[in-house]
């Protein structure tokens, strides 16, 4: 039996699903699809970004993309659990084994203020609203959120 395992990037297979799934779920930042397959890409493949992917039954079903910015601060590039998935602790399990893996006392993450349900999420677990911003599209506004890891 195939059950849930979660797990870092593992190879090039591995990779190709997660860039799938990502570009499958909803995102709202302008040519997103072109920031999955280049800059995301790329990064990942380079060890600039960490990917953590849940897998069930051999699908991608959520993932955690984060960053190291310096020796106290990472920041969260990109979080996705499928719908069909939500509701299940999945989304708290993959924070905090970002929590574990990089022992940094400081989470920074961006999401969009009309993602009502991420930005519930993501206070749900800990995460403050430091400002409000326009970075990626002056039509849209972003809240940078900040967690305190302990």
């Amino acid at each position: 039996m195939d059950s849930l395992k979660i797990t870092e990037l593992q190879d090039e297979k591995d990779l190709s699903k997660l860039l799938k799934f990502m570009e499958k779920q909803p995102q709202y930042y302008p040519d997103y699809k072109d920031w999955v397959y280049g800059k995301c890409k790329q990064r990942t493949e380079s060890g600039r970004y960490k990917p953590i992917i849940a897998f069930s039954k051999g699908l991608v079903i959520g993932n955690a993309v984060y960053q190291y910015l310096d020796e106290n601060n990472i920041e969260i590039k990109n979080f996705r659990i499928d719908p069909k998935y939500r509701k299940r602790y999945l989304g708290r399990f993959l924070l905090k084994q970002i929590e574990y893996e990089t022992n940094r006392p400081n989470i920074n993450l961006d999401v969009t203020v009309d993602n009502f349900k991420g930005v519930e999420f993501f206070i749900q677990n800990g995460f403050k609203i430091k400002e409000k911003k326009s970075l990626y599209s002056q039509k849209q506004s972003e809240y940078i959120m900040h967690k305190k890891n302990n």
